[in-house]
């Protein structure tokens, strides 16, 4: 079966596109009090770390303050380098009156920051209880805080990792890149927001195959933000090859979308539907497909995605 409609002419533009900041350093400031947690919380940060040759100590920021201003003044002007910041607390901590001025600094630095309660199995609270004290506390939304223990993991993989992937979406890729533990967060992510984007399309379009290019598009470029994401090379020449690999998943989906489209009254719903599902599918494949670092060809990818729906997005 044929691609559908896709011009092999686009590969650049859409390679360019994704390659444009893929190589750019990132770093992220992980600022606290001492004590609070914040080598505990790191030590997750750097799993596989000698696996990655290009990485070195600079990936990562230790900013520490005691209260005293000179000490928060370099903790907030050290922050300042970085991408991203973390900003670590203790969750059972009886005062933050100090906390609250830096965080303020911290936020006015206007970069990604995450607010994380430490210490969570210390607390004589629950998760959410803990989490609304914060939020009221230092006047964060929920979406930039998180609560857990590093030292035994609670929360760290299930919430801690993927909420400080949502805060530093502007460099997802790069940050995945070197610190491979946010793999299947970012390439998630990427799944999800692409088969968003392809569900709207397919709502969009009311002509047969008419949305198929775009849609098409969107997926190519998922696959390839997937495998630069799981450290894969990839130029032109090799992108081409992956198109190739997984183009019966892509071209069974254009089928399944323009029966679709001769269905009456709801067709436009079940579009949506298709592509949403079509999309997330071949997403999941392809993140199976890289994170077994791309040795399956073409009948173990059929056998992958057979079995997508196993894995959680």
């Amino acid at each position: 079966m044929a691609l559908p409609n896709l011009n092999f002419d686009k590969f650049k533009d859409i390679y360019d596109e994704v390659m444009s900041d893929t190589d750019a350093r990132v770093t992220i400031a992980i600022v606290g009090r001492h004590g609070a947690g914040k080598t505990a919380l790191g030590a997750w940060l750097l799993l596989d770390r000698a696996s990655l040759a290009a990485r070195d100590v600079a990936d990562i920021i230790m900013c520490e303050y005691d209260g005293q201003r000179d000490t928060t003044v370099r903790a907030i002007a050290n922050a300042g380098k970085a991408n991203v910041i973390v900003f670590v607390v203790d969750a059972a901590a009886p005062d933050y009156k100090k906390d609250m001025a830096v965080w303020q600094a911290l936020r006015d630095l206007k970069k990604p920051c995450l607010l994380v309660g430490n210490k969570l199995d210390l607390a004589t609270e629950g998760g959410p209880a803990v989490r609304r004290r914060l939020a009221d506390i230092f006047g964060a939304p929920s979406s930039q805080i998180t609560v857990v223990a590093a030292l035994t993991g609670l929360n760290v993989v299930e919430e801690f990792l993927p909420r400080l992937v949502a805060v530093a979406r502007a460099v997802e890729i790069p940050l995945a890149r070197r610190f491979p533990v946010f793999r299947r967060a970012v390439a998630n992510r990427i799944v999800t927001a692409t088969a968003g984007e392809n569900a709207v399309v397919g709502t969009l379009f009311f002509l047969p195959a008419a949305d198929m290019p775009v849609m098409t598009a969107n997926q190519v470029k998922m696959i390839l933000k997937i495998a630069v994401v799981y450290g894969q090379e990839v130029g032109l020449d090799r992108l081409k090859e992956l198109i190739v690999v997984f183009g019966s998943a892509i071209a069974f989906r254009a089928l399944a979308r323009n029966i679709a489209s001769f269905i009456p009254v709801l067709g436009w719903a079940v579009k949506g539907g298709v592509a949403y599902g079509g999309t997330v599918a071949l997403g999941k494949t392809a993140i199976q497909y890289f994170a077994n670092d791309a040795t399956v060809r073409l009948p173990g990818v059929r056998a992958i995605e057979a079995k997508a729906t196993n894995i959680d997005v």
